[in-house]
């Protein structure tokens, strides 16, 4: 549902160069924003427009600008021509400014001079499989065009990242480590849905946190005045096709907690985005610091002790929007 046609002066990039232009302009990076966070579009949609998505890049012999012909000692220059299907007034302002910001990452550059044409088409004006697609042919069209094999119930494989963020910072951060608890991994072998296992995942590194860092528990009960905001993000791994470029490392390798940051740099929209407001929060963290202070009064196995990932779960159950709070 994408045509990128980037064209570019002749003799002003090499062959690689042109190459690492045409693997930024995919669907997928394209409808995620500079922070990796999805469009308004679901994860199906982004994944059928990055299945339609064709990039050419061209290099031009003869290029004129203001009635000068321009050559390759002048620099780079950028025409790029979108043709979005039936979504272009929606997606324009979006596209204009992911295609120019990518080619500035490229060139090193944050304002390349680029012209970006979003070029949208009337319904029914998109042909596909011999005939004119129209909005209601995308769940068929979904169904014939994504075809990913259907994981084995009990063989999910879900990386996560736990990020908070406070009142004075727009961004998410991801720096929610703590000693030896740590805030992202890879999990193999799940039969739970990716709204079971991003519950009881973010409810086990409250478990943690309460077990191993309790210095960590009393600021965010006690000190914390900007009512900092929490959230975990799920990539189903073999859904996003990516462990095909850069295998899972294997379980008890560090890299396998930086996994799910790669997945983030390379704008990998997550299926899954489940948000907990602070004051949610801050009232499991203090529900379970009573329970371990009563169970070691008690001389009784402290709860949540040794609380690692889920590995069950309801499978097939429905997982929650990005607005759902567990």
């Amino acid at each position: 549902m994408l045509f990128v046609e980037l064209l570019v002066p002749k003799g002003v990039f090499e062959e690689h160069e042109r190459r690492r232009f045409a693997e930024r302009l995919t669907g997928r990076r394209l409808l995620s924003d500079a922070d990796g966070e999805a469009t308004a579009l679901n994860s199906d949609m982004i994944e059928l427009f990055n299945a339609l998505t064709h990039v050419v890049v061209r290099e031009e012999e003869i290029w004129s600008v203001g009635g000068r012909l321009s050559d390759a000692s002048q620099g780079p220059r950028y025409i790029v021509n979108v043709i979005v299907g039936m979504w272009g007034k929606e997606l324009s302002e979006h596209l204009i400014s992911r295609i120019t910001a990518e080619l500035g990452e490229v060139e090193g550059n944050p304002e390349p001079r680029a012209v970006v044409n979003v070029i949208p088409l009337p319904e029914g004006g998109y042909g596909l499989y011999g005939r004119a697609q129209r909005p209601s042919d995308v769940p068929q069209l979904m169904t014939k065009t994504l075809r990913i094999p259907q994981a084995d119930s009990a063989g999910i494989q879900y990386a996560y990242v736990i990020e908070t963020r406070d009142e004075q910072e727009r961004r998410w951060s991801s720096i929610v480590d703590f000693g030896d608890v740590i805030g992202r991994g890879v999990e193999d072998d799940l039969p739970s849905s990716g709204g079971d296992f991003a519950r009881a995942t973010f409810d086990a590194y409250l478990n943690r946190l309460v077990d191993h860092a309790p210095g960590a528990v009393e600021f965010f009960l006690y000190e914390d005045e900007d009512d900092t905001q929490w959230r975990i993000q799920i990539w189903d791994v073999r859904a996003t096709g990516y462990d095909r470029i850069s295998s899972v490392p294997p379980p008890g390798d560090g890299a396998r907690q930086q996994y799910p940051l790669a997945l983030r740099a390379e704008r990998i929209p997550p299926q899954l985005v489940v948000n907990f407001p602070g004051d949610v929060v801050r009232s499991r963290l203090q529900a379970k610091q009573l329970a371990r202070q009563k169970a070691r009064e008690a001389g009784a196995p402290e709860p949540g002790t040794g609380t690692a990932a889920p590995r069950t779960g309801r499978a097939g159950a429905v997982s929650p929007g990005p607005e759902d709070a567990a």
